[in-house]
């Protein structure tokens, strides 16, 4: 990019109007620094806006990076598990910063999550600053493709909603177009600059690699151009060294890095790579492609207008940016595109793309104002017709992202869901250890904030499964088609299952449903290791027939007995047996009320265990234990179908005879109750890990 000044110098859009017209140029420095604060006045309160609906949190990807930063600060290496070795992030460089904010979020006092999630945002203006420093060196300081290109940048679907969730996308941008600043601005030692920067590029995230391609590209097509215009060696010679120099960097800096982190993983490319593209019949081009035109859509079509850039081909900067354009698209039809809302897998060409468009609309800008030539009213006429056409093409950008973009089907959609998510592992970690190990799809939320091990069932940090083959690679969800079989993941113990992973009642498998946790969790129950079944520590008594002639039954709800399975207009039943009492009636729902009364039996042990499914009230829908007429123990159901296990201590009623009674006296959503394997058993030592807590009086 020997001549990227001159270039640019000749290719500065033509103003036919006299030269010296003061009044007009300060109005148009005050135009773009108008755009200029508005573009990132938009981001950071955009920022604030969104990152509030989302409760401050980030997608459980940015957790599994914020994972391996904890580790390696507190001394264990770049691991997710502690002890293994296994590279489930394809973000090295990002990582290393979240370690820095790590150390300063505890030097501060301040949680890492909202700190990294504004120095996301803060590199995100960063990233817009450099768009206008590119901008300026493409179209000098017009204020109109100035704010194409910032607009199309802060306004993108994109942009903003993923500069919250703390991803090193942003991050791998301000590498990408600080490298071309350098190219373009040329400080003393440049081409030194240019290597150590590529070299970061592909730190920050592997397909990094191609944008190096595409830098490397544009200067080979440039040599070619000199060589065919018959310059000689002296000719060319200002392209070849600088670019030789840097290219001696990248592989000095890069090279080390690599060759460190093959040694400390033992593969050639993270986990992840194998996880996702790695099988010999992956295809993923279908999916690929429908995510591409996803992309277009959500934008209106108008990154389509960066395609008539190509007639400015013969500028270096504008040539490398196509060439990186069309690259990364192919890579990412290829590996078949990503499977979360927003397209972040693209969000790395939103820059390039709206720099392009800048150049195009600089491009019409020119034609237009030499049609007008010295007529002062046209040329003005031309400036506010492109002015408006460009806003209004920003305008429809705008509305189309925010009706299908991020914003609505990731922070609106999930917002509860995700922080229900953080405050179910809050609650796990106060009730497990530091060994114990949980088995689940979403692990970077078990391994921050619950300081779990993780088992993990779509293997971002299992090696096994990312190396497994699977049928059709690439036809499936993008990053969910492999997955951990059931005698995997129970083959490994974990101490916890997240329901919905693993397939089937578990309960044979030695777990039970803990359902005890808080309703703000949105959990409906957890599988954990059933300390019950220990018989060195627990004695099973004698069990209560629920399906026994000689209880007392009032009313419809309890007039047929279930079949074990759900009935008609029920959801399925999870953890249910053959004998399960179900109040939900056959005809009319959960309109049915009744009253179930068992016969009088002696409280022989320690424990009365039972599982409780259905509405949540404590009152009008509960299973209740009567010792003397007087209800001691009660519990509801949690607004689920799932029945979970609930704990009472009879140990001060041993001795003494009792009933329970089973009501459904609740009408409406949710207007039934479960009840299943009540059980008595006696301790044979004090140590109740594992059990539940107690039913509420």
């Amino acid at each position: 990019m020997a001549e990227i000044d001159r270039v640019a110098a000749s290719e500065a859009v033509a103003d036919p109007r006299p030269v010296g017209f003061a009044g007009e140029a300060l109005a148009r420095r005050i135009a773009v620094l108008l755009v200029i604060a508005c573009a990132m006045s938009y981001i950071g309160l955009r920022a604030a806006r969104l990152s509030e609906a989302y409760y401050g949190n980030v997608v459980d990807d940015s957790l599994i990076s914020m994972q391996y930063a904890k580790n390696l600060v507190e001394g264990h290496g770049l691991v997710f598990n502690v002890g293994e070795r296994v590279e489930g992030y394809t973000n090295f460089l990002w990582v290393v910063f979240l370690s820095g904010l790590y150390l300063l979020s505890k030097a501060l006092g301040i949680g890492l999550v909202p700190l990294a999630v504004w120095a996301s945002v803060g590199v995100s203006m960063g990233v817009a600053g450099l768009v206008f420093f590119l901008g300026r060196r493409l179209w000098g300081g017009d204020p109109i493709p100035t704010a194409v290109a910032l607009g199309l940048c802060a306004l993108d679907s994109c942009y903003v909603p993923w500069a919250i969730q703390a991803l090193e996308g942003h991050f791998l941008l301000l590498w990408i177009l600080l490298t071309l600043a350098i190219q373009v601005a040329r400080p003393r030692y440049w081409p030194v600059w240019v290597g150590l920067c590529m070299a970061f590029v592909v730190m920050t995230r592997p397909d990094g690699a191609i944008f190096v391609f595409a830098a490397f590209a544009s200067q080979a097509i440039e040599v070619l151009r000199r060589a065919r215009e018959s310059r000689g060696y002296e000719g060319i010679r200002g392209v070849i060294i600088p670019w030789m120099a840097a290219a001696g960097v990248f592989v000095l800096v890069y090279g080390s890095y690599f060759l460190w982190r093959y040694q400390y993983f033992g593969y050639l490319l993270p986990n992840t790579f194998y996880l996702k593209v790695g099988g010999s019949g992956f295809d993923g081009w279908s999916r690929g492609f429908a995510y591409l035109a996803g992309f277009l859509g959500e934008r209106a079509y108008v990154p389509l207008l960066a395609a008539f850039a190509i007639a400015r081909i013969g500028h270096p900067l504008v040539r490398t940016l196509l060439v990186y354009l069309l690259t990364h698209c192919v890579y990412v039809a290829y590996v078949g595109g990503d499977f979360y809302p927003g397209h972040r897998f693209l969000l790395v060409v939103v820059p390039v793309i709206a720099l392009l468009v800048g150049v195009v609309v600089r491009d019409l800008l020119s034609m237009a104002l030499s049609k007008a030539g010295s007529n002062h009213r046209a040329a003005m006429a031309s400036r506010i017709a492109v002015g408006a056409a460009s806003l209004l093409a920003l305008a429809i950008v705008w509305q189309t992202g925010s009706v299908s973009g991020p914003a609505t089907t990731e922070v609106v959609r999930w917002g509860d869901r995700v922080e229900a998510t953080r405050k179910f592992m809050l609650w796990l970690k106060e009730r497990s250890g530091p060994d114990d190990v949980i088995a689940l799809g979403d692990i970077g939320s078990a391994g921050f904030y619950a300081g779990l091990r993780v088992v993990d069932v779509y293997g971002v940090v299992d090696p096994v499964v990312a190396h497994s083959q699977v049928p059709s690679l690439g036809k499936g969800k993008a990053g969910h088609e492999k997955r951990a079989t059931d005698g995997y993941v129970l083959g490994k113990r974990p101490r916890f299952i997240k329901l919905g992973y693993l397939r089937g009642d578990l309960h044979r498998q030695g777990y039970y449903l803990n359902g005890e946790m808080p309703p703000e969790t949105g959990a409906e129950g957890i599988w954990e290791l059933d300390g019950l079944a220990d018989a060195e520590r627990f004695e099973e008594l004698a069990s209560l027939d629920l399906r026994g002639s000689d209880w007392q039954v009032e009313g419809e709800a309890f007039s047929r007995r279930s079949p074990g399975t759900a009935r008609p207009g029920q959801q399925p039943l999870v953890g249910a047996t053959p004998g399960v009492v179900n109040s939900f009636h056959t005809s009319i729902g959960d309109h049915a009320i009744g009253r179930m009364t068992s016969p009088a039996f002696p409280i022989d042990g320690d424990l009365l265990v039972l599982r409780v499914g259905g509405g949540r009230d404590p009152e009008r829908l509960r299973v209740s234990l009567l010792v003397d007429g007087v209800r001691v123990l009660s519990s509801t159901g949690r607004n689920s179908e799932v029945l979970a296990r609930t704990t009472w201590d009879v140990e001060p009623y041993r001795g003494r005879m009792a009933v329970l009674e089973i009501v459904d006296e609740a009408v409406g959503p949710w207007g039934h109750i479960l009840v299943d394997e009540v059980v008595q058993y006696r301790r044979k030592e004090t140590a109740e890990a594992g059990l539940g807590s107690p039913g509420a009086p």
